[in-house]
């Protein structure tokens, strides 16, 4: 499931008090995020984005990503509780004269479709104590 977020930030929004905006997504597994800055922004605009109070993207505390006309994008494995989750971007602004919008967007699968391996865990032994019972091992 992909969930799209654009988020315009006011000119001369400082990084003491960032603007705020709340995506909610459901229980799984993110396993892909991108960050699209469109052209315009010069680096001007930054953006990170925490659940709870762990930052998640960029991991490292005090860090913003930044851009001007590109997507930074990633694969990822981080689960989230069954129900609704908030994911929290903070963005702010150093261009004193401009606005700048960036699109967050997180793709999430349920946990058996991100890891199907955690499927087939224990498989082997259970068959091999029904090939033992049928006599065949």
């Amino acid at each position: 499931m992909l969930f799209v977020q654009d988020i315009t930030t006011g000119a001369a929004v400082s990084r003491l008090a960032p603007t705020r905006t709340d995506m909610i997504v459901p229980g799984g597994v993110v396993v892909w995020v991108s960050v699209w800055f469109p052209p315009g922004s010069q680096g001007t605009l930054k953006c990170r984005v925490v659940m709870g109070d762990t930052p998640i993207f960029p991991r490292n505390a005090g860090t913003w990503l930044s851009g001007d006309g590109q997507s930074i994008e990633w694969n990822e494995y981080i689960k989230t509780e069954a129900g609704a989750n908030r994911l929290t971007i903070f963005t702010y602004n150093d261009d004193t004269s401009f606005s700048h919008l960036i699109q967050v967007r997180v793709n999430i699968l349920p946990e058996w479709l991100a890891d199907p391996r955690k499927q087939f865990r224990g498989i082997d032994s259970s068959l091999s104590k029904l090939l033992k019972m049928i006599g065949v091992a």
